[in-house]
């Protein structure tokens, strides 16, 4: 075990229609573990925030429900007269807003989290001014969805899940814990986590949250990655070329930010993508171990779903190994 980056593993790498899809591992090194199939489920993390918050929300900027510049009290009434309602939506997507990368939630006693985020969050710098990644800021985003459909679970099923025929993608807990690759163990719950979502804050507001929670597949997200090089090529029903390309192109809001909206893109030196990989790629990456990247240029992505914090998230190796393994895949493009 000491000698491994991950018990479990799935790959999926395409350029312009040809694709290759690896597995391997266990699904975690308790006796329980099975081998890892297509069909393994993996706790993605941050990867919730752009294959749902910030992908729900570009489809409400096509359809003219949204603008990136129109302030959050616009589409959350219960933070009018607020310094949070005052925050841009575009400021949110793009890690600029001032706000905290993060609070122990699940040290909170709250019966309702809106009215807690109004009474004790605030702006740390002014907004628009510095890069600050920040969960809470898609906390914030979070209620922007479910003011207009009530729940995140819906806008999964109609805006993402449905359309993008990603049907094995959900919030937890699953009912078939053991279809899911281990996280790690929890000293908060006392056990190995399987099957449910490894991050806390998500786990204490009911396993479902805008920045952490959904579970997938490498053969889900490569539908993802696909439609988001076919919307940007104007190629889409489900997205249109402008709003694809604002969402997956640099800001330049906040000096020497490599941040788009929601989704991060490739940084000259010392990105996750590696070296090799085109220099217009759009990413994003999951603290239990996984990532996407897409290469416009090239019509290509690559998906990389692991269990990097089973059993201890101490174990950063996968920082070395992940921009290791995209130059060898894009070695192998070239070839």
């Amino acid at each position: 075990m000491e000698e491994r980056v991950f018990s479990a593993y799935q790959l999926f790498f395409e350029r312009k229609g040809k694709h290759t899809l690896l597995f391997g591992g266990r699904t975690s090194y308790w006796p329980n573990g099975v081998s890892v199939s297509a069909d393994t489920l993996f706790d993605v993390g941050s990867l919730t925030k752009v294959v749902l918050t910030a992908s729900a929300i570009a489809t409400e900027v096509d359809r003219g429900e949204i603008e990136l510049g129109a302030k959050l009290h616009q589409h959350v009434r219960g933070l009018a007269g607020s310094e949070l309602g005052n925050l841009l939506i575009g400021h949110l997507l793009n890690h600029c807003s001032g706000l905290d990368s993060w609070l122990p939630l699940y040290n909170e006693a709250f019966r309702d989290l809106l009215p807690w985020f109004r009474s004790h969050v605030r702006c740390l710098e002014p907004p628009g001014t510095k890069l600050r990644y920040s969960d809470l800021g898609f906390l914030l985003l979070g209620f922007v969805l479910t003011e207009k459909h009530g729940s995140l679970v819906t806008f999964l099923e109609e805006r993402i899940r449905s359309p993008l025929a990603m049907h094995s993608t959900c919030f937890g807990p699953l009912k078939n814990p053991l279809a899911a690759a281990a996280t790690e163990y929890c000293l908060l719950r006392k056990r190995v986590i399987q099957g449910e979502v490894f991050d806390e804050n998500c786990w204490a507001l009911g396993h479902v949250a805008a920045h952490a929670g959904l579970f997938s597949t490498a053969h889900d997200l490569a539908h993802f990655c696909r439609e988001w090089l076919l919307a940007r090529d104007g190629k889409s029903k489900w997205l249109s070329a402008k709003t694809a390309k604002l969402f997956s192109e640099r800001a330049r809001i906040v000096e020497g930010s490599t941040w788009a909206y929601g989704w991060d893109t490739k940084s000259a030196a010392f990105s996750s993508a590696g070296d090799l990989f085109g220099p217009r790629g759009f990413g994003m990456l999951g603290y239990p171990g996984c990532s996407l990247w897409i290469d416009p240029d090239e019509k290509a992505f690559v998906v990389f779903l692991t269990n990097r914090i089973h059993p201890s998230r101490v174990d950063e190796r996968i920082k070395k190994l992940r921009p290791q393994l995209h130059d060898e895949i894009v070695k192998v493009w070239k070839n």
